[in-house]
């Protein structure tokens, strides 16, 4: 390993993440603001405010991404144009600042896709399971030009592998 990336999830986590990549130049920072830190945010000029301030804690020159932004409908079902207005406003920096963005996307996937059909950022793209609302895996990439990493320590092998060299 030869970089290391610190990923925050609001404003906080963001700056902080910042804060430690002044230390090692190894390291650097995501900075955005999860979906499920959305429900800190109270209102519209609150998250106007917040996306503000991702703006300009994105051109610092260690910030190598805008993430993890996305839609989360499993933990967040009463907010759903609020997680669109936010996960679009920062798409919108990424392209500004022309940074890749990483998505954090469950039980959304349909609405994440259409909104990043027109925005055409599609450098990063990270899933914990590709799914739709109803829970149907998806199975091909959605977009010629998205790179997708998922969840998943591929070197641990399987339960079944495990179970088997206990018995």
């Amino acid at each position: 390993v030869s970089n290391f990336i610190v990923a925050g999830y609001n404003i906080e986590s963001s700056k902080k993440a910042i804060e430690i990549t002044r230390n090692y130049d190894e390291i650097y920072a995501i900075v955005g603001i999860s979906p499920n830190d959305l429900e800190n945010i109270n209102t519209i000029d609150d998250i106007n405010q917040s996306v503000e301030t991702v703006e300009l804690i994105a051109k610092d020159k260690k910030v190598v991404a805008i993430g993890e932004i996305g839609l989360d409908y499993y933990w967040n079902k009463e907010n759903k144009e609020d997680q669109k207005k936010l996960f679009i406003d920062q798409i919108n920096i990424a392209n500004k600042v022309d940074k890749p963005i990483v998505i954090h996307t469950r039980d959304a996937w349909i609405d994440t896709i259409e909104i990043l059909k027109p925005k055409g950022n599609f450098e990063v793209l990270t899933v914990g399971k590709m799914t739709d609302e109803k829970g149907v895996e998806i199975e091909n990439c959605p977009h010629p030009m998205m790179k997708v990493s998922v969840h998943c320590p591929f070197d641990v092998p399987p339960m079944s592998m495990l179970r088997k060299k206990k018995e």
